[in-house]
C-alpha cells in the first residue's frame, strides 16, 4: 500500500471533506483535481517512509502566467 501526499494541497474525499492524502492497495488507482493559486516548487510523496527513501518522492513547479 502507498499513501500518496502532496504538500500544500487539499482535494475533497467522495464524502465531501477535505483531504491531503490518499492510500492506495496493489493495482488501485484514484484521481483527484485541484486548482493551482500558488506559484513555487511543491513536494509530492509515499508516506510510507522505506517507499519515499527508495525514491517515492519528486516536486513539480507552478509558475504564474
Amino acid at each position: 500500500h502507498h499513501t500518496f501526499h502532496v504538500h500544500g494541497h487539499r482535494w475533497k474525499s467522495p464524502f465531501d471533506t477535505d483531504v491531503d492524502t490518499q492510500t492506495v492497495g496493489p493495482a488501485e488507482t484514484f484521481a483527484i483535481r485541484w486548482k493551482e493559486e500558488d506559484p513555487g516548487t511543491w513536494l509530492y510523496h509515499c508516506h510510507v517512509e522505506s517507499h519515499m527513501m527508495a525514491g517515492m518522492i519528486g516536486t513539480y513547479h507552478v509558475r504564474t502566467r
